[in-house]
This record gives structure tokens, C-alpha cells and sequence, in this order.
């Protein structure tokens, strides 16, 4: 019975078999079309983290104090220049005050920045007048262009004539034992996704902009195609002046032009489904299923895409003077203010191709260049 590994292989030699390069090194050289192993952060069949590769070697500084399951509440100030941040110590129960030197670096994320701007008086005058928010400055772009990678599922039945065995939980626990005795094995690796296929969508010949997937599921198989470098936007606003109540994250409205490329990807896909091995492994596409029209498939991408959560573009880097929707210069201070900067994801002014992790590592890199140089 085909097990995760052979699945995988399935997935590999189709693509092969369809005309699809091999490609050694999926972040080296342009153009990286092809099909090639995923890369990731695993070293002794352990994950390494952003906390474990930068964070946990320097807890033991006597400079560095670390709060954990603090929430910031807001930043403040005076006049337009930092002098104080407010957050919530569950340990205690209490609201602290901590007053700042020299400035505040805040690194919340694409969601969570955007909101502590807001609540502290940075933002759209708009919604922070709505909410009875005192104005720093005045910065319409806060929140306002969120981006992601948006994907969609193809999925597939198993021909009647296959067995396939998912696996049990003795296999877990075999595997389980495997992984603590030597760090190897299926938990050392990322089981049957372990091939990534990248293709440039309309027959364009530069970088790839769409990645393909196979997963098996134990009643079907899925194919899950990502869209990279969308023109699709949503937005992150408020719904409350308190700062415990999360903000409103919208959903990613998807435009003609990335509705176009998934249309595109969804017809290479079912070109590919055709070639040996997946030919004579699949028995018929499930979703959305060959019978729709394309309006019809355009309203199935619509209703049924998800994103990725690698989210970016709610504090956007650029021209202050020339840019309306710029948030930080690029030296990431904020716009209108004086001891405040922003490093994380939402400077990015998009998701760009790939996953963001590495793009947010070499930003705080280059981050603490530029800080350190200038105090």
C-alpha cells in the first residue's frame, strides 16, 4: 500500500515526466522555475527558530529583560516624540508603565503593529477620530494595504484499484520513539511534503510566481496551488478604542488579475493530472471539478481561497514626502514621530515569492545596522 513517502515520490515523478526540471537549489540562481526539495530551518532534525537562532543565546544579558505573555497597550507621547509604553503583566495583573531612553522598536507583526499604532494615535484621522483617539500623526497608510500569499486546494480521488494505508497511530508512536532516540525519522523532516514545484504563470519567462504542492489526505489527495506577488489587498482597522479588543482583519478581495493566474494554474495543474504516475493513481478531480464554467471556477476561487498569514505591507516603507501610504523612511522610523521605529513584516510592501520568514530575518539584520550606526 502507497504510504506518505511514496505519495510524495508520486508527486515528484509526474512532474518529471510532465516536462518539469529538476532544480537543485530552489533560492539560487534566477530563473527558479523547476521541482526541487523544500528548503527549511532543520538542523539535528530540529527546528531552528527565530527565538532559538538570536533570542535564547543572549537571555542570560544582563541588558536584555524579557516579559513573556505581556500584551503592549499603547506607546506614548509626548507632543510627537516617544516617552513611555504601557503593557499588561498577566503575571501580576497589572498595567505597567515602562519609560523609554532612547526609542522604541516595535516588532508586533503585520497585525498587531498596525493596531498598537492606531490605539496610540497613529493612523487614518478618519478612524481615529471615530474612536475618540487623541492624533500623533496622521498616517492614512497605517493598515490600509495588507498583503498575503493566497492559495487554493484542487482535490482528487483515489482510484478505486488503490489501497492507501494513512498511516496509524502505531506508526506515530514507532516514529515518535525513532525521533527521540536519534533526532531522524518522519518528525525530523516534513513527512510527504517535501517537494516544492515553482512555475512563472501565463508562460511568462522570469521568477516563478505560482507554487504547486501535493499532500495525501486519507480519503483524497490534494493539490494546493499558492499565488505569490498578488495584486489582491485587505485591511487591518479598529473596532474599538480599548487595545485588548483585537482589531478587524479584512478579507483579501481577490482582483481580475490574480483570479487570471489561478485560472491559469488550475488548467497547468489538470494538464500535469494527465501525466503517469498521477494518470493512473487518480480517478477525478473533486474540487472544483471539471463540469463548471469558468464563471463558475472564478466564483469557487473566490468563495474557497485562504491565505497563508504571511502577512506584510500595514506600515509600508517609502518616501515620506512623495509617497501618501508610506508609513516608515527607510531608515523604518515612523512617519510624524521622533524615538519610534518599526521592524517586522508589515514594512515589507509585499509578500513578495516565498515564504517571508528569511525576507523578515534579513530586514532585522539590515535594522540593526542602521540603528546601531545612528545612536
Amino acid at each position: 500500500s502507497p504510504d506518505y513517502p511514496n505519495l510524495a515520490r508520486l508527486f515528484l515523478d509526474t512532474a518529471l515526466n510532465f516536462g518539469i526540471p529538476w532544480n537543485e537549489d530552489l533560492n539560487g540562481k534566477s530563473p527558479r522555475n523547476g521541482i526541487g526539495l523544500m528548503d527549511m530551518n532543520i538542523g539535528d532534525g530540529v527546528r531552528s527558530s527565530s527565538f532559538n537562532a538570536y533570542l535564547k543565546p543572549h537571555l542570560s544579558n544582563r541588558k536584555l529583560t524579557v516579559r513573556t505573555n505581556a500584551q503592549v497597550l499603547r506607546i506614548r507621547f509626548h507632543d510627537n516624540k516617544t516617552y513611555a509604553l504601557d503593557y499588561y503583566d498577566p503575571i501580576d495583573r497589572v498595567n505597567v508603565t515602562v519609560y523609554v531612553n532612547k526609542e522604541v522598536i516595535l516588532c508586533a507583526g503585520a497585525i498587531n503593529t498596525p493596531h498598537l499604532l492606531m490605539v496610540s494615535g497613529i493612523g487614518n484621522p478618519q478612524i481615529l477620530n471615530h474612536y475618540n483617539i487623541s492624533s500623533v500623526s496622521n498616517v492614512s497608510g497605517v493598515g490600509s494595504t495588507l498583503k498575503d500569499h493566497l492559495a487554493i486546494r484542487l482535490k482528487y480521488a483515489y482510484n478505486d484499484r488503490l489501497s492507501f494505508r494513512f498511516p496509524m497511530l502505531d506508526d506515530w508512536q514507532q516514529e515518535l520513539s525513532i525521533y527521540a532516540k536519534n533526532r531522524t525519522g518522519f518528525f525530523s523532516g516534513l513527512g510527504s511534503h517535501v517537494y516544492d514545484l515553482w512555475v512563472s504563470s501565463l508562460g511568462q519567462q522570469t521568477d516563478p510566481d505560482i507554487q504547486i504542492i501535493g499532500k495525501p489526505q486519507e480519503n483524497h489527495y490534494e493539490i494546493t496551488i499558492i499565488l505569490h506577488n498578488t495584486t489582491s489587498t485587505a485591511n487591518v482597522t479598529l473596532v474599538s478604542s480599548d487595545p485588548r479588543v483585537p482589531p478587524q482583519v479584512s478579507k483579501s478581495q481577490i482582483t481580475d488579475h490574480d483570479a487570471k493566474i489561478f485560472l491559469w494554474a488550475i488548467d497547468y495543474v489538470r494538464n500535469m493530472s494527465s501525466t503517469d504516475p498521477w494518470n493512473s493513481t487518480f480517478a477525478r478531480e473533486l474540487e472544483p471539478g471539471i463540469n463548471l464554467d469558468r464563471t463558475q471556477v472564478i466564483n469557487w476561487i473566490e468563495t474557497t481561497n485562504f491565505g497563508l498569514n504571511d502577512y506584510t505591507g500595514t506600515a509600508p516603507l517609502g518616501d515620506l514626502l512623495t509617497e501618501p501610504l508610506a508609513v516608515v523612511d527607510p531608515a523604518l522610523r515612523v512617519k510624524g514621530t521622533l524615538g519610534l521605529r518599526i521592524v517586522d513584516a508589515s514594512v515589507l510592501r509585499n509578500s513578495g515569492t516565498g515564504s517571508i520568514y528569511a525576507t523578515v530575518l534579513a530586514l532585522a539584520e539590515k535594522a540593526f545596522d542602521v540603528i546601531t550606526t545612528s545612536l
